[in-house]
């Protein structure tokens, strides 16, 4: 898990970087279109949504393989648990209350599905995030069509995505949130375990 870190750090920056020339690649594809066929807001909601359909879903597919790659550790703590116990690890978690007791088996679990959950959900939000980005984009110009049908259905599907997007990011939100205090907690109980922990000697 410790190596974990600098592995997801460098897929976020290939993630920026690939997501950025794929933005721009589509947008510039989506100006070469628009200045071809159409002009006025149509136009920029092509460009824009050229940019956004290019870069969102190359930004997710430079993100799935690490993702997939190490999900599975969210679930590895849990493992050959019976359910009464995951259900009480993860209540743990989210009260931020340290699993006890401190040095047993459960207490080390729980630690490692909190540090899991911290690490990786964000990514998997980001990763879903780019999706739905990429996903909306192609419908953004649909939003000035003069066919009544590809009219609604554009504005539909986009709130859809933007209410199920922010409905899941705060879920996620708070998920992280509850995981990051439960390792806080469990520094600090590890911490006032030491004696004297903190304390600097004295000086004659």
């Amino acid at each position: 898990m410790d190596d974990l870190e600098p592995i997801l750090q460098r897929a976020r920056r290939r993630t920026v970087w690939i997501a950025a020339i794929g933005a721009v690649v589509g947008g510039i594809g989506g100006l070469a279109l628009a200045l071809t066929d159409d002009h006025g807001l149509h136009g920029v909601l092509t460009v824009i949504g050229f940019a956004c359909g290019v870069g969102g879903i190359a930004g997710a597919l430079s993100l799935i393989l690490t993702v997939s790659t190490y999900s599975p550790d969210l679930r590895v703590p849990l493992a050959g648990l019976d359910r009464a116990t995951r259900s009480r690890i993860n209540r743990s978690i989210r009260a931020g209350v340290p699993v006890a007791p401190p040095d047993g088996e459960l207490a080390r679990r729980g630690a490692d599905r909190a540090r899991a959950l911290a690490l990786l959900l964000p990514y998997q939000t980001a990763q879903l995030a780019l999706l739905y980005v990429g996903i909306g984009g192609v419908q953004l110009p649909q939003l000035t069509s003069d066919d009544p049908w590809q009219f609604w259905f554009s504005r539909i599907f986009l709130l859809a995505i933007v209410l199920v997007g922010a409905f899941f990011a705060l879920f996620t939100r708070r998920k992280v949130a509850a995981a990051r205090r439960y390792l806080r907690a469990v520094e600090a109980q590890r911490l006032s375990s030491i004696p004297n922990a903190g304390s600097a000697p004295s000086v004659r």
